[in-house]
């Protein structure tokens, strides 16, 4: 059996892995939601700027499942990152 490739929107995932929250990387049919939409680097260069608290607030956070304000604050830490390097 061969291993499914993954696909570049979040559909149709194969394998059993998780991401570094302990989420599922599993999506035959749904949308993995708003942290999707979180690209390593903009995480890592927020990470460099905050402290553990205001991280381990983000990880609460995204583990919560509530994508409405997963959105919310998976755009303003774009904000953030963005300001950092202007």
């Amino acid at each position: 059996m061969t291993p499914m490739r993954s696909s570049i929107d979040g559909h149709a995932m194969g394998g059993t892995g998780k991401n570094i929250f302990g989420k599922s990387m599993l999506w035959e049919h749904e949308s993995p939601g708003a942290v999707y939409m979180l690209e390593p680097e903009i995480l890592r260069l927020w990470i460099q700027q905050n402290d553990a608290k205001t991280i381990r607030e983000l990880y609460d956070l995204l583990v919560s499942d509530d994508q409405e304000k997963i959105q919310k604050r998976i755009t303003e830490i774009f904000d953030e990152v963005l300001e950092y390097n202007q």
